[in-house]
């Protein structure tokens, strides 16, 4: 079968074959357990890639329009008034450029901020809900809905905001804590997780087996490593 494949092909399909792709928008998308997430990777790259271009963009700009400051102040014969008229008019122009990248690194921040929050909110909602248009898609949202980014000596960071969007003090493990022992939501969790027992992701009940360290996002991999540190070094090892 086709990794990808059109919406109006994916329409076409049987419905037990259907079953085996994820439709978003117009592209279904073969379900592979455990496949790498090759659109975020690229997404994130393409995201970089711009930061880089931007960053020579500027650095370029700056070297030109210091190259002619120098011309222009050489071209002024020594006259103070005229290197005066120059120094004002370059210190304009820098002015302007920064605001200008100051516009488009805001942009690119949004950007980049919006890809960690949907891919931390996509990761949580595909590994602990069902696949429905009122499961994992309706679980996205909301839980994202419920994230922000901040920048901590130059790292983005997840914070999560409270039902009202404001922020709060509740860590990442605990906002999925209380998604997963939410009973209105329990219809539409994995059996293999929650169960209004309290369970976090890194908990399995029931007797069911605990999530490979693989399959666990990096705040459900750093709560199971504080709550259960011996049994995070053997998985380690494994």
């Amino acid at each position: 079968m086709k990794y990808k494949i059109e919406k109006a092909e994916f329409e076409a399909l049987a419905d037990t074959v259907k079953a085996e792709y994820t439709l978003d928008g117009e592209t279904a998308t073969l379900k592979l357990e455990g496949a790498p997430d090759y659109e975020g990777a690229t997404k994130k790259l393409e995201i970089e890639k711009e930061h880089r271009k931007n960053a020579e963009k500027a650095q370029k700009e700056a070297e030109t329009m210091s190259t002619k400051l120098q011309k222009d102040i050489e071209a002024a014969g020594g006259s103070k008034a005229e290197i005066e008229r120059i120094q004002k008019e370059h210190t304009a122009e820098l002015e302007k450029m920064r605001s200008e990248r100051e516009i488009e690194n805001k942009a690119n921040t949004e950007k980049a901020n919006k890809f960690l929050i949907d891919a931390e909110a996509t990761k949580f909602a595909n590994l602990n809900f069902i696949e429905s248009p009122f499961g994992n898609e309706f679980i996205k949202s909301k839980y994202a809905s419920r994230l922000s980014v901040e920048t901590v000596d130059g790292q983005q960071v997840i914070r999560v905001k409270d039902a009202d969007g404001k922020p709060s003090i509740l860590s990442v493990s605990e906002l999925q804590k209380e998604y997963l022992d939410n009973k209105a939501f329990s219809p539409i969790i994995k059996a293999n997780v929650g169960g209004g027992s309290g369970a976090t992701p890194g908990q399995q009940g029931s007797g069911a087996p605990r999530k490979k360290l693989s399959d666990m996002t990096a705040t459900e991999e750093a709560a199971f490593e504080k709550e259960n540190p011996q049994e995070y070094a053997a998985a380690i090892k494994q």
